[in-house]
């Protein structure tokens, strides 16, 4: 995740074994999701752990 402000990595997400080809936001600006070829993920902002893996 980048910090466009600062320039800056603020987190970095780890749990995709395949190329990541989507990012959104939530609606309530809590969480990300994260699809690729091998998953969907889902990412709580204050946790750099997954909190739902759909594969």
């Amino acid at each position: 995740m980048w910090d466009v402000n600062t320039q800056q990595t603020w987190a970095t997400l780890r749990g995709h074994a395949e190329a990541v080809t989507h990012v959104a936001w939530m609606p309530d600006g809590r969480a990300v999701a994260s699809a690729g070829a091998d998953a969907l993920l889902v990412w709580p902002l204050d946790l750099e752990t997954a909190l739902r893996a759909l594969n």
